[in-house]
């Protein structure tokens, strides 16, 4: 899995999906880091709210509850 990103459905917050050879690896499984975050201002830096580290089907599991829970994929968001 590439860097993806998810927005939430009539909401702010913004995930971002994308792999990290920096964080421990879980038994040999790809390291795989979910950061949630929003914009508060045009021009501001955004808010980033949460890191989590994940397996790559772990990571692939959140996806697909998200798309099922109406979030969208969208362009780069920072």
């Amino acid at each position: 899995m590439k860097e993806a990103w998810l927005k939430q459905p009539n909401g702010p917050w913004v995930e971002r999906f994308w792999p990290n050879p920096e964080l421990e690896r879980d038994g040999g499984a790809r390291p795989m880091a979910v950061d949630l975050g929003r914009h508060l201002l045009l021009h501001e830096p955004p808010l980033l709210k949460s890191r989590r580290q994940l397996t790559l089907s772990q990571a692939r599991e959140l996806w697909r509850n998200r798309v099922k829970a109406g979030w969208k994929r969208v362009e780069p968001q920072w």
